[in-house]
């Protein structure tokens, strides 16, 4: 699903498990100062990795999230040109999910 603005987070259905619309809303609103960043490359693949950390650490301290994984790299940018993808897995309480983050070049 493309959100307006420019990155998008692969659909996170309100049934995934609970808390996951306010997570998706959290990645958005932390994800957004980036899309706009003057740089890209590896600094900006590693802000994009941190901030995605810290809103799973937030979530994860409220028992939404039991355990995360986040990565953002060469590998997971190799077929992005002008996106910075983030691959984020979490395991909640009843199960494991996986999505993806891009954000897109202005």
């Amino acid at each position: 699903m493309v959100v307006r603005r420019p990155f998008a987070v692969e659909p996170l259905q309100a049934d995934s498990f609970p808390g996951a619309e306010a997570l998706r809303g959290r990645l958005d609103a932390a994800l957004e100062a980036l899309s706009f960043a003057p740089t890209r490359g590896p600094k900006l693949r590693k802000t994009a990795e941190r901030t995605v950390k810290s809103v799973l650490m937030d979530f994860a301290r409220r028992g939404v999230v039991e355990k995360y994984f986040v990565r953002c790299n060469e590998e997971t940018n190799l077929d992005s040109p002008g996106a910075v993808v983030v691959e984020v897995i979490v395991k909640v309480p009843t199960r494991v999910r996986q999505f993806e983050i891009r954000l897109q070049a202005r």
